[in-house]
């Protein structure tokens, strides 16, 4: 399944703790918010987090935990509590899908360079701001025994979880770039998706009605129509979305807290 050809990348289990045929522990957090009846009220992300909670549930890793949460009476508070239960169960596997606002906010740890804070704007109703900081702090809760992929559809993205190297695609010589950001690494493996660079806004789109994140449909097509993955298909995805978004005003980030080279996998 394509889903488990992607997330094997780096979601081996760990060495003498799991054969290949032992149940996964895996758990996928699928959070979309709309926020129904407010002026900033979005329509595409319920479907978005519907639409990745159908490639976990197609997944060996995560089909037997999939939580989904896509209801107007979710609130910020609530959405964080169930974000920070997942990480306290220590899986060996954690999927956590963001589609909603995203915004910037003043840098009160200091610790930005351009004084301004990532942040994703959680709850359909009594919404609580969640900087990177915030974020990179929960992760860092996780063991060395956990890999985390993190995907969010929301505007000022890139840089949501605050992880060492960023790497981005260049449409111009069709090749991708690796920059070493800082050096706090984190305990866990973790890989984060963004739909949008930190300056930039993520878009939503609609087809046939159905309206959905342009990042999350570029994802999930991808998913679906994928080979066998490796370390190659992990760069290969960042091209594919660098291809699809190289005119568009919105290009989608690859981060993580490894380096990542053409010719090594994950483990």
């Amino acid at each position: 399944m394509c889903i488990d050809e992607l997330l094997s990348i780096f979601f081996r289990p760990p060495t003498n703790e799991r054969t290949e045929n032992s149940p996964s522990d895996g758990i996928a957090l699928m959070i979309g918010c709309n926020y129904s009846g407010t002026d900033s009220e979005l329509h595409g992300c319920y479907n978005d987090a519907k639409m990745m909670s159908k490639h976990a549930l197609n997944s060996t890793i995560f089909k037997h935990d999939v939580r989904l949460y896509t209801s107007p009476e979710n609130t910020g508070d609530y959405l964080i509590s169930e974000i920070e239960r997942a990480v306290a169960a220590k899986p060996s596997y954690l999927w956590i899908h963001f589609s909603g606002h995203g915004q910037q906010v003043s840098d009160q740890s200091h610790d930005e360079l351009d004084g301004i804070d990532e942040a994703i704007v959680i709850g359909d109703h009594q919404s609580v701001t969640l900087t990177d900081d915030q974020l990179a702090s929960m992760m860092k809760r996780l063991t060395r025994h956990t890999k985390l992929l993190f995907t969010s559809d929301s505007c000022h993205s890139g840089s949501i979880l605050d992880l060492p190297y960023i790497h981005k695609y260049d449409a111009d010589t069709q090749s991708h770039s690796s920059i070493l950001e800082h050096y706090e690494m984190g305990t866990a493996s973790m890989v984060c998706l963004s739909g949008c660079q930190d300056a930039q806004y993520s878009y939503e789109t609609a087809s046939f009605g159905v309206s959905g994140g342009q990042f999350t449909r570029s994802l999930s097509s991808y998913l679906s129509e994928c080979d066998d993955m490796n370390t190659i298909h992990l760069i290969s995805l960042l091209h594919y979305m660098g291809q699809e978004f190289a005119t568009r005003k919105q290009h989608p980030v690859l981060s993580t807290n490894f380096p990542l080279y053409d010719n090594t996998t994950f483990f």
